[in-house]
């Protein structure tokens, strides 16, 4: 079923409830091809924004990694935040925010965020939906937004601006990561 943006939080609790404990053991695989794009091409972000992060396992994974960065989650579920601010507090990170947002209506300003990314989101939203998201996304997003995408073939990361840090750019392209 596709989810809209009239689902209540209480909806999106019972799929957080329902897939949490498995999701938040779960390699980072996103957080671990971040840090290859950031590598990559010499960025260095000061903040760093996870849309729809449920678990938070791949901002856990990032934040610990770039200390210098901080970084925020958000995520729809309270059940889903609850879970990932007790994860994040057995760890210790102190570059790492989690709150409670309606991906419709972030609570940012205007290009807060160097780098903004989500995983698997859009599956949940109708077209209409998820380009409502998408500009949301965009608005509080300065330099480059990264959307992956996994199917049963492969993963796919939409990379969507250009940096303005770094002279090795990855524009807008489509990249595959196996």
């Amino acid at each position: 079923m596709k989810r809209n943006s009239t689902n209540t939080s209480e909806e999106w609790d019972r799929i957080a409830e329902k897939h949490m404990e498995s999701y938040s053991n779960l390699y980072p695989r996103y957080g671990v091809q971040i840090k290859q794009i950031l590598e990559k091409y010499e960025v260095k972000p000061r903040r760093i924004l996870e849309v729809a992060a449920f678990s938070a396992k791949d901002s856990r994974f990032l934040a610990s990694e770039f200390p210098d960065c901080e970084f925020y989650t958000v995520d729809f579920s309270q059940e889903a935040i609850d879970r990932a601010r007790k994860v994040n507090a057995e760890v210790g990170l102190k570059n790492l925010y989690t709150l409670r947002a309606n991906a419709f209506t972030l609570p940012f300003k205007d290009r807060s965020f160097d780098i903004s990314f989500h995983a698997d989101f859009y599956i949940y939203f109708q077209n209409n939906d998820i380009l409502r998201l998408f500009k949301e996304q965009n608005r509080v997003t300065k330099d480059l937004m990264l959307i992956f995408v996994h199917t049963n073939i492969m993963a796919t990361v939409y990379f969507f601006g250009i940096w303005q840090k770094s002279k090795k750019s990855p524009g807008t392209k489509l990249e595959h990561i196996p």
